[in-house]
């Protein structure tokens, strides 16, 4: 730790810094961060032990930081998210993924702040327009309608008006195995962040179903979309949010209730769709694979993992249509035996595939 702080004292230009895995570092390496990167942009600590107040050191003094990853660890919780929230308004990726042996002690309550301070943005842009365009406080006046929390029973303004676009600044926000967290922080996330979100992840957040998820379907520039383990998640919310967010790449609806209607819409809505993952999703039939061979010829990865219906006969003619796969996931597929078949088919694609004597 005391060479590495050295070493920070004497580059002060640095912008990225990773220290993912250096379970040895202590917070004073933080401390000289942000102490003397005042510039830093990226920082990415996975599987470290720095406590809270060493992040906050970072959170609060780097005031040029937009990415920030603390995957896997331990003592990451509700005051590392409301430090950040506190600290820095304009962060891009927030990255706080748990583990199955360690899952995130994460809550609503730190989520709902950092979604107000997102939604802050807005108001700070509001000023800066009422400032511009001296017009009276009466005659710009908007309405708020108040929202009560189930969490904390307290009341939460809403803005009537979304955040106008590049007012929040989030990007890509990972919650993996966030467990504890539930519908209303989502809803709030999705509310403020409806004009910056591109890419977010639920997985095995299992709290989580239809009346967060369809909230999401405002956000307008959402790319990658991954809600695996979210069993409560059904088509009602996933036919909305494909339907609304024309720019989806990558869906990982492993687990979900997912029929051939959502498959149809996707891959209608999707024509240059590169991920889909189907894992678990055992009601689709070889109709969602006649729509996908039908619309997604650009497709690079399909998972149907755990498929009961799927026979070859729509896996070969998906096969001949869809020549860019890259990763094909057939595993625990009863009814899918054509293998070599598949494989000449897609010489260069790599195949999980069913083991013998399924």
């Amino acid at each position: 730790s005391k060479t590495l702080s050295k070493v920070i004292k004497q580059i002060r230009t640095l912008k990225d810094i990773t220290l993912d895995g250096c379970l040895q570092l202590k917070d004073d390496v933080l401390k000289a961060i942000g102490k003397y990167c005042k510039n830093l942009v990226s920082f990415s600590a996975r599987s470290c032990l720095f406590t809270n107040e060493g992040i906050d050191r970072v959170t609060s003094r780097c005031v040029s930081l937009q990415h920030l990853v603390l995957d896997y660890c331990p003592s990451i919780n509700d005051e590392t998210v409301n430090s950040i929230a506190k600290n820095n308004l304009h962060i891009k990726t927030l990255s706080l993924r748990g583990s199955r042996s360690a899952k995130m002690q994460i809550t609503d309550e730190s989520l709902l702040n950092f979604a107000r301070s997102q939604g802050n943005l807005q108001k700070a842009d509001q000023k800066s327009l009422l400032k511009k365009k001296k017009s009276s406080r009466n005659n710009l006046a908007i309405s708020t309608p108040i929202l009560t929390s189930h969490i904390t029973n307290q009341k939460v303004l809403l803005p009537l008006a979304r955040s106008k676009k590049g007012a929040s600044s989030i990007e890509i926000l990972d919650l993996y195995r966030c467990s504890d967290i539930s519908n209303f922080s989502i809803e709030q996330l999705a509310w403020h962040c409806a004009n910056s979100l591109k890419s977010i992840d639920l997985s095995y957040c299992q709290k989580i179903n239809d009346a967060a998820v369809i909230r999401l379907k405002d956000c307008e520039h959402l790319e990658v979309l991954n809600l695996e383990g979210c069993i409560n998640v059904t088509e009602k919310s996933l036919n909305q949010v494909v339907e609304h967010c024309q720019k989806l790449n990558k869906l990982d609806l492993t687990g979900c209730i997912v029929s051939d209607g959502t498959v149809k819409i996707i891959a209608k809505k999707h024509p240059h769709l590169d991920t889909l993952i189907l894992s678990g999703c055992v009601a689709i039939t070889d109709d969602s694979i006649s729509s996908l061979a039908k619309y997604c010829h650009f497709l690079k990865e399909l998972s149907i993992r755990g498929n009961p219906n799927v026979t070859d006969t729509s896996l070969i003619r998906f096969a001949k249509i869809c020549t860019e796969l890259d990763r094909l996931n057939i595993a625990e597929c009863k009814k899918v035996t054509a293998i070599d078949d598949l494989k000449e088919l897609l010489p260069s694609t790599l195949f999980l595939l069913p083991q013998k004597g399924q």
